[in-house]
């Protein structure tokens, strides 16, 4: 997906090196490199990118969001879907995504619900 969002945005990638210890010399380093500096996509916690596995769908959305310049919407505290309980980590980006909304872009870049 780093290798596709950077060239679909035509990001630089040429020099570019990321800083994971899991992506030196991989064939989309440069591309991870880009997408990373631009705050599309960020890596794990635990400070690895894991470029050769594949995107969850949390990751997916919010992954899109960020290409879109949407979300993550607050303001909804009840569980949405089955299978996606408020406290995950992507439920605003879910919700964002998946949610017919108007809402009020903040300062810091969160959508909050205006009404639903």
């Amino acid at each position: 997906m780093a290798a596709i969002i950077s060239k679909w945005k035509q990001f630089s990638t040429y020099g570019k090196t990321a800083s994971f210890a899991d992506t030196k010399g991989h064939w989309a380093e440069a591309s991870i490199a880009a997408v990373v500096e631009q705050g599309i996509m960020k890596g794990y916690e635990n400070g690895s990118f894991r470029p050769n596995q594949g995107l969850t769908r949390a990751e997916a959305v919010s992954l899109f969001n960020r290409v879109t310049g949407r979300g993550p919407l607050t303001g909804i505290t009840q569980a949405i879907w089955r299978d996606v309980a408020p406290s995950h980590w992507a439920f605003a980006e879910i919700a964002e995504a998946t949610l017919p909304h108007t809402a009020m872009k903040q300062a810091d870049g969160v959508e909050a619900i205006a009404d639903r």
